[in-house]
């Protein structure tokens, strides 16, 4: 699953959607 790549990706630029 790419969940770690988007999840990383995503907390990276700072957005804590989850």
């Amino acid at each position: 699953m790419a969940d770690d790549a988007l999840d990383r990706l995503l907390s990276r630029q700072g957005g804590a959607v989850r």
